[in-house]
């Protein structure tokens, strides 16, 4: 059975995706997000560097190939996005 990492664990991992000027924004989210929210994003950022070596793959791909999607896809995309957006990157999307 697999652990799952604490909270103030996924948020210092998470925190290293912010450029130093958005840190405040990167917090103010991860703050307000559940335990789960955090660790799909800990497992999306997982994916996009395990699926790195593919060219031109969408987030959808992404995450379609090693994140299990349920019922709330566009909860996930958004969740996804809006980090991306705080920290100060894009996600392409196709």
């Amino acid at each position: 059975m697999a652990e799952t990492a604490s909270r103030p664990a996924l948020e210092k991992a998470l925190y290293a995706y912010a450029r130093p000027d958005r840190m405040q924004l990167v917090k103010n989210l991860l703050e307000v997000l559940s335990l789960d929210e955090l660790q799909f994003l800990a497992e999306f950022l997982g994916s996009c560097i395990l699926v790195s070596s593919a060219t031109n793959m969408s987030t959808l791909d992404v995450i379609g190939r090693a994140v299990p999607m349920g019922n709330d896809a566009d909860h996930k995309l958004a969740l996804a996005g809006e980090f991306a957006t705080r920290c100060g990157f894009v996600i392409k999307m196709r």
